[in-house]
């Protein structure tokens, strides 16, 4: 973070520096300032999903997933079909869910709608499988959960991935995933 906030002296309110400055002061835990330039950029490109994805992502990293939801919403409506921010919206939302309440369910039920979407675009992608079976976990659906673990580890050539497989086989209805 030090070497990024001495670079670009000469262009402080530039882009480069703006986006590089916002995830120098999160990487310090400087959660006001960093929301600041991620702003002023938002100002300059409001369209663009990656610039919100980041502002999602510094308030979810932060401890504050509800404010990061709105942002990261935004980056799927821009860019429907990217499994990255599919992925980055999923995994904020489970964040969310997990703190319970009435919503929790709905919520979890958004994120795992959204991994599923994520997985059809890029089956080979680990951390969807791995938030995938969180949100089947906060959904009580430890069958599935089992299932998303088994494909998880599968990816990584990890012998759990059997382990995991069998637990689900044994549970899950026939024809189910």
């Amino acid at each position: 973070p030090q070497l990024a906030l001495r670079r670009f002296a000469d262009a402080p309110d530039s882009p480069p520096a703006l986006y590089a400055h916002a995830v120098a002061y999160h990487r310090l835990a400087e959660l006001p300032k960093a929301i600041e330039l991620v702003d002023k950029l938002l100002v300059q490109f409001p369209d663009n999903p990656w610039i919100h994805e980041l502002k999602g992502q510094i308030y979810y990293e932060s401890g504050y997933a509800a404010k990061g939801l709105a942002s990261y919403e935004r980056s799927v409506a821009l860019v429907p079909d990217e499994p990255l921010l599919l992925i980055g919206l999923a995994t904020c939302q489970i964040g969310v869910g997990s703190q319970g309440g009435a919503a929790a369910r709905a919520i979890n039920q958004k994120a795992e709608k959204n991994l599923r979407h994520a997985l059809r675009l890029d089956p080979q992608s680990n951390s969807a499988w791995f938030q995938l079976a969180k949100a089947y976990g906060q959904l009580e659906k430890t069958a599935y959960a089992n299932w998303a673990m088994a494909e998880y580890y599968a990816l990584q050539k990890n012998p759990d991935a059997r382990k995991y497989a069998r637990r689900a086989l044994k549970a899950l209805p026939r024809r189910s995933t």
